[in-house]
């Protein structure tokens, strides 16, 4: 079925868009979460999705409680933690 005359929703709306969606059939995209490759089944790890606009942060156990973040705070992060800004030792 094509998309046109769809809007296409992302998990993270502005009014604007969800006011254009109220007057028509939407497509809504779920953010895609991600473990590291060094999460162990069963233990508490943290997923990340990245969309155009955010990346989004959450444990594994709690689907619910999602911290976003603009890709520059992304980065500014992962800049910290490869300088080991965040060493627990």
């Amino acid at each position: 079925m094509p998309l046109e005359g769809r809007c296409l929703m992302s998990t993270r709306l502005t009014e604007e868009f969800r006011s254009a969606c109220a007057i028509g059939p939407c497509l809504e995209v779920a953010a895609s979460f991600r473990p590291a490759s060094s999460c162990v089944a069963g233990i508490d790890c943290v997923k990340v999705a990245r969309e155009v606009e955010a990346v989004k942060i959450r444990k594994t156990t709690d689907s619910n409680m999602v911290i976003e973040v603009t890709p520059d705070e992304w980065l500014a992060f992962i800049k910290g933690v490869k300088e080991g800004e965040f060493d627990l030792a």
